[in-house]
This record gives C-alpha cells, structure tokens and sequence, in this order.
C-alpha cells in the first residue's frame, strides 16, 4: 500500500485518510503526538512524543520507544524485549525522507523490507511510504509517521 503523507502531521491540524481513496485507516495529529483510527472511529494505534522521542502503541501488540541520538541515528526499542520482539532499523536518509524500514522477526536472520520511504518529487511537505502487507500495517504507519517528526 503506497501512502502520501505530510512531513509533520502535526502541522497540517488535519486527519489524513489512508489509503486517500477508499480509506481504511485515518491518522488523527494531536497536540502531542499521532492517533490512529479505523474508518469506523475505533483507535487503533497512537504515537506520543516527547523531548527525546516517542512511545508507539499498536493494539494488543508490544508497545515501542523510538529514540533519536545526537548523531541522528533512529533507534527502535521494544519496551519489554523477549525472544517474541521484533527488531526495527532504518536504512538510508531519515531526514529526507529517503529511506527503508527494515523488520527483523524472531527466530529469522535475513529482515524483511517493512516500508520504503521516498520524498514527493515535487512537494517537499509530504513524502510517499510504501508499505509492505506483510508487515504489521498499524505499527508500521506509525513507526513511519513518528520517524517523519523526529527527524524535523
């Protein structure tokens, strides 16, 4: 699933459908961070940032930190780390925009591409990510919206 979507949600004060046509998924900024909404209004997933990051919940899944260090290196962390807990990086430019999410499963050696991220061509305000389906769709949203602001 390709997504547009502005560089900071957080500025624009409006919802953003997703995908634009036939949406199933609407993400909602709020003053400190991101919800995320079925169509139906049920919350699905949130993003709450702070000074130093931000805290991603997704459903009845692992809640994660996603951090920024002084050297502007994203670093995803789960919360409570077991065998189970899936590993995230981001390969490429964060603050362009121009970069790929990667997801390492438990139990797996090789990642799987969880969403390539490009900038708009023409807009430097939104950028594309295209999300893989065989990835966690919600938290990947996220993960992809939350990067976008902490790399501002």
């Amino acid at each position: 699933m390709i997504v547009r979507l502005p560089r900071d949600l957080r500025v624009t004060e409006e919802s953003v459908c997703v995908p634009e046509k036939d949406p199933e998924l609407v993400l909602k900024p709020v003053e400190d961070g991101v919800f995320l909404y079925s169509v139906a209004g049920k919350l699905v997933g949130q993003s709450l940032f702070d000074q130093i990051g931000a805290t991603v919940s997704v459903g009845d899944a692992k809640s994660y930190r996603i951090d920024k260090d002084e050297g502007g290196k994203i670093r995803f962390a789960p919360f409570v780390e077991d065998e189970k807990s899936f590993r995230y990086e981001t390969y490429g430019n964060v603050g362009t925009n121009n970069y790929s999410l990667y997801e390492y499963r438990p139990g797996s050696v090789l990642p799987v591409l969880a969403a390539r991220v490009t900038p708009e061509p023409l807009d430097h305000d939104f950028y594309y990510a295209d999300l893989s389906e065989s990835a966690n769709v919600f938290r990947t949203l996220l993960f992809v919206a939350t990067v976008s602001h902490l790399s501002l």
